[in-house]
């Protein structure tokens, strides 16, 4: 593909990426995508036949900016826990966001498990990555059930962003991410 046909591609994925997060997938449509993007609406069919091939490609892309966050943590070569609060960080950091929009992960996947399941086992791959990642941090510090505390870690942060979201409490994010780092400082 040319570099102006990717430059369009690019466009088209993140103009979709951040609507679909803002307003949710099934509420977005290819007009507003088009808009946003800055192209006609003629131009996404081809590069893109179908809204699924857009989310294949959002989700694609996320994949990729998490695997190249993870390699860039991993160069700092930090211990395990402060491995684990670069993490932390992220949300913190995404506060404001969370509190507008959710996670940007958790709230892809939990509505495309109502009903379009097939869609929804594609963003388990950046789950898999987080997940994998911290599961890691916790196999270096020693810890018994690496796994099982890799979930926990994970889960904790999707329900600490449904409630700063539900909530619009950013205090709260803050003070169940502090917990979470007092939590990891005492592994």
């Amino acid at each position: 593909m040319k570099a102006k046909g990717l430059e369009n591609q690019q466009k088209i994925v993140q103009s979709a990426a951040d609507l679909f997060y803002q307003k949710g997938y099934n509420q977005t449509s290819f007009t507003e995508i088009a808009n946003a993007s800055g192209l006609p609406r003629g131009n996404f069919y081809y590069y893109f036949k179908t809204k699924d091939d857009i989310l294949k490609a959002v989700v694609d892309a996320r994949v990729e900016a998490i695997r190249g966050m993870i390699e860039q943590w991993q160069t700092l070569d930090k211990p395990p826990k402060q491995r684990l609060n670069l993490l932390l960080d992220l949300v913190l950091n995404e506060a404001d966001d969370i509190v507008d929009h959710g996670c940007p992960l958790g709230t892809l996947s939990a509505e495309l498990g109502k009903d379009q399941r097939l869609l929804q086992e594609k963003t388990l791959e950046m789950f898999d990555l987080l997940v994998s990642w911290v599961v890691d941090a916790f196999q270096a510090l020693g810890c018994d059930e690496p796994y099982e505390l890799g979930l926990h870690i994970m889960g904790r942060l999707q329900g600490i962003s449904v409630m700063t979201h539900l909530y619009q409490n950013k205090p709260f994010l803050e003070t169940e991410i502090q917990a979470l780092k007092a939590w990891v400082d005492q592994l």
